[in-house]
């Protein structure tokens, strides 16, 4: 197959650079929050490793405990919740919109929900912190961007599959992050791809729903989400006791899948119904969902099994994007080729600042972009587990400063330096603080992912410090001259 004519490829390798620029720090952002957010169950259990995991409770005595929640007018919410247990999260748990509590083996209420960390993480991934209203579009948009990205990038690089396992062994900074870029973004492109589709798909269905509403339904969403979802069920005189074993069996007897959570709408009222979300293993479907009233009378179902084709793919979108099949092998992937998507956005930038042959303001304030996310994200999870909060401002104050000091630095590589010193810094406070606050459960069930990943976090941080850094600084000089050491790539 003949080459595309050169013009084409360089129109294409402009457009892949300057959009690359445009985006990079959000699209970072993104990038880094989501690799991690995949662990979000994992990080609950985390962040809360006292609760009861060993021993069940049986659903009689959660029964219990669930309908008192229900009647408790301090606790009681417009929706309630009943968590069951999951390989990543095997605990049950109680929730209301506001707050969460765990079970003890009795079935009673014992320690409370703590997701803040898990939330706020969370949250910068599918909003960046935004109101959602507008987060939701601009993380949206971003998927759109980094297809075009991706599809920009084969096109600029005609011989990109054919080089797919060349690495040029020059010592030269600029040569090994091209080269790093390129061969990451050809091995994990399908994945990259489809990560970007489905990021966009969660943003703008709405849009399209909304459009769909105003040209069919004279605006009215509701109708639009009544024709897909189908209607409420409408009851009246409903007891205010929930016979939730009554519901479980019926369930299983209908779906022998994986039970999620139950949900209670209009808790407390007459008109109260219970929605059980039960998933499959061998189907990409996020769940199933069943309703009942409260006595354990079946209802219907939203039938996303034997739905419409488009209707499967929309309700399979959410479990595709984040991994959630096939334990944590595939979350372990996930994680590892969306860090290899936040790798290759940073390399991208490198790439731009050693072509530009010369050091200013940008040099230091990009390594601040790429080593100050993860020392704010440790921040945050500090601050999370001593203040029990989730504000954003856990992540963004110390964002922000570290934007603000790197406008002070001469040199971006002392500047990084200094960065990731306070990244293995930060990441040992932490453990310390977990073991102020809990004790030592560093390495039990619930706590032992997160510990690892610490301590190698670190472990990579000192590698780096101690040899790599050093051999990249040799690098940028020999493609810099050695009046401009200080421009090391992030």
């Amino acid at each position: 197959m003949a080459n595309p004519p050169a013009n084409f490829v360089k129109t294409c390798a402009v457009s892949h650079s300057t959009l690359g620029l445009f985006i990079a720090a959000l699209l970072y952002l993104v990038c880094i929050s989501g690799s991690l957010a995949v662990f979000k169950d994992d990080i609950e259990r985390w962040e809360q490793p006292l609760a009861q995991e060993t021993q069940l409770p049986p659903i009689s005595a959660i029964e219990k405990s669930f309908n008192e929640a229900l009647n408790d007018s301090q606790k009681v919410t417009e929706h309630m919740y009943l968590v069951f247990p999951s390989e990543s999260l095997p605990r049950y748990k109680i929730a209301s919109e506001k707050e969460g509590w765990y079970l003890n083996e009795s079935g009673e209420p014992d320690a409370s929900a703590y997701t803040y960390f898990a939330d706020l993480l969370s949250h910068l991934h599918t909003y960046l912190h935004l109101p959602s209203a507008i987060g939701i579009y601009v993380v949206s948009l971003m998927g759109i961007l980094l297809s075009a990205l991706i599809i920009s990038g084969f096109l600029s690089h005609p011989n990109i599959i054919k080089d797919a396992f060349k690495w040029r062994k020059q010592n030269s900074a600029r040569l090994y992050e091209t080269d790093l870029h390129n061969r990451l973004s050809v091995w994990g492109a399908p994945f990259y791809l489809m990560l970007a589709i489905t990021g966009a798909y969660f943003g703008f269905i709405g849009l399209l729903l909304a459009s769909f509403a105003q040209f069919e339904y004279d605006g009215d969403r509701q109708a639009v989400i009544t024709e897909v979802f189908g209607e409420e069920p409408k009851l009246t005189e409903q007891p205010k006791y929930i016979q939730l074993e009554k519901i479980i069996d019926a369930a299983s007897e209908i779906d022998s899948g994986q039970k999620l959570f139950a949900v209670v709408h209009d808790s407390g009222t007459d008109s109260q119904f219970v929605e059980l979300y039960i998933q499959q293993a061998n189907r990409f479907l996020y769940s199933e969902v069943y309703r009942f009233d409260v006595n354990g009378n079946y209802l219907g179902s939203d039938d996303y099994l034997n739905g419409s084709v488009g209707k499967q793919i929309g309700f399979s979108t959410y479990r595709l994007h984040f991994g959630l099949f096939f334990g944590f092998s595939v979350k372990l992937l996930y994680f590892v080729l969306g860090m290899c998507l936040t790798v290759i956005c940073v390399t991208g930038v490198n790439i731009w600042l050693l072509k530009r042959k010369h050091q200013d303001f940008v040099n230091p304030l990009w390594a601040a972009v790429v080593w100050g996310a993860p020392l704010s994200i440790i921040v945050a999870a500090i601050s999370s587990l001593i203040l029990h909060t989730s504000s954003a401002v856990g992540f963004w104050l110390p964002y922000v400063l570290c934007m603000l000091a790197s406008l002070s630095s001469k040199n971006a590589a002392v500047f990084k330096n200094q960065l990731m010193i306070a990244n293995a810094a930060s990441a040992i406070l932490l453990l310390l603080v977990h073991v102020a606050l809990f004790g030592w459960t560093l390495f039990s069930p619930a706590s032992i992912l997160l510990t690892v990943a610490l301590i190698t976090y670190i472990g990579v941080l000192t590698y780096f410090l101690n040899y790599k850094n050093r051999i990249g600084e040799k690098s940028v000089s020999k493609d810099l001259g050695d009046k401009n050491t200080g421009v090391a790539s992030s």
